[in-house]
């Protein structure tokens, strides 16, 4: 298991990450998310776009997203 580093850019699975953390979901990717909490009906985790309050994404654990990057 890698060890959470904001200042380097990384890609952790999904529940490695805490919540509140600037996420991609790779690395080409041009949307930037918010990593939210996890919800236990759906069993999978809220990922919730930076630009649009309205746009959540939500994957499963193990679910591996980039961090760390400047935007």
């Amino acid at each position: 298991m890698k060890k959470f580093d904001d200042a380097v850019e990384q890609n952790l699975p999904v529940e490695n990450i805490p919540a509140g953390t600037f996420v991609k979901r790779n690395e080409n990717a041009k949307r930037v998310f918010t990593r939210g909490e996890y919800c236990r009906a759906s069993k999978r985790y809220s990922l919730e776009a930076w630009d649009d309050i309205s746009a959540v994404v939500y994957v499963p654990r193990g679910t591996v997203l980039v961090t760390g990057f400047e935007f």
